[in-house]
């Protein structure tokens, strides 16, 4: 895992929780046209979270959809399914989300209850990080465990992201043949499917696209690839001999990915990269982990203090925007062939 994105997330818990630090003079990035854009709000009561939670009152899942509001044509929308970073929050693409939207997709981002900042459920309840979880977090970036706890927990982490991505996929492809289930639902065509996310949850998407047979293209913002460790022995991970049988799409920020380069025979990220039947890699020059999310877009104040990369905010997150825009074209859509660059 990533060193430096735990601390992070840690130091953000209570700014989150303060509008005017959040949200100083926002200035959104407008979607690229042509469909206007609608978003709605639902809680998955259901579910077997018992290996999961002991309180399986807390594992409700909520989920936030952004989809074109406009009359369904053809097959219907693309969906793409988006996972946040530890201690972030469904909202933290959101100029992603509209982008993707406006351009004729539908987005349905996950709240991983107890793993985000906070997450509201439509019923009102509010469930804040679980504090196991936040106790972790802050000994496995001191490294005040030993690597194969480290392993183990990060792979408990995993597990529980992987649970809530079957528990929202099976519940959307469930809800489309159910009348009355809302007009998002059948918007959706079910045979083309992308994941992607941010930190763990990138990881989460990737791990997501080895065991679910619906998705169709994976994209990884500045994550590790945790799931491709498959055990510990001897002080060193085991990793998966199977090749990535997707698509995979890898987005670094710089320092991140001098580290891969320097470790590739034991990164996990550079050893998928060797195995993936479709594997691509970018870089952004002079880019930090939170670069890849709208919070420098929101609190400009706040990540300059967390100290995100020198690149130009704005110009980041746009050209990443339109980066997977292009993939998921290309893969969900039978778009043009890509032209992408390997740094930026």
């Amino acid at each position: 895992m990533k060193k430096g994105f735990i601390i992070i997330a840690i130091l953000l818990i209570p700014v989150f929780l303060i509008p005017a630090v959040r949200f100083p003079n926002f200035k959104p990035i407008p979607p690229s046209d042509p469909y206007p854009v609608d978003s709605i709000v639902y809680t998955i009561p259901d579910g077997d979270f018992s290996e999961a939670s002991k309180d399986e009152k807390s594992r409700e899942l909520t989920i936030e959809f952004w989809y074109p509001d406009t009359p369904l044509s053809g097959d219907g929308f693309p969906l793409v399914v988006f996972s946040h970073g530890a201690f972030g929050f469904r909202g933290s693409n959101y100029s992603t989300f509209m982008e993707l939207a406006s351009n004729g997709y539908v987005v349905c981002s996950i709240d991983h209850t107890g793993q985000s900042i906070f997450t509201k459920h439509t019923d009102g309840g509010v469930v804040i990080t679980d504090l196991d979880f936040l106790q972790d977090a802050g000994a496995v970036q001191s490294e005040s465990y030993e690597d194969e706890k480290i392993y183990t927990l990060t792979h408990q982490w995993l597990d529980l992201r992987v649970s809530d991505f079957n528990t929202v996929l099976d519940s959307i492809l469930e809800n489309m043949d159910t009348p009355g289930s809302g007009e998002v639902f059948q918007l959706i065509d079910p045979n083309h499917i992308g994941v992607f996310g941010h930190s763990l949850g990138g990881d989460a998407a990737a791990q997501i696209g080895r065991v679910q047979k619906d998705v169709d293209a994976v994209v990884v913002l500045d994550g590790t690839l945790i799931g491709e460790g498959i055990g510990f022995s001897d002080g060193r991970e085991i990793f998966s001999e199977e090749p990535y049988p997707l698509p995979i799409l890898d987005i670094f920020n710089e320092e991140h990915y001098q580290d891969a380069l320097e470790n590739s025979s034991t990164y996990a990220n550079m050893v998928v990269a060797t195995r993936a039947l479709d594997s691509r890699q970018i870089v952004f020059q002079d880019s930090g982990h939170l670069n890849f999310t709208d919070l420098p877009l929101f609190s400009p104040l706040l990540t300059k203090a967390l100290g995100i990369g020198e690149i130009d905010r704005r110009y980041c997150i746009e050209t990443m925007n339109q980066i997977l825009l292009s993939y998921f074209d290309h893969y969900l859509k039978g778009g043009e062939d890509l032209n992408l660059e390997s740094s930026y």
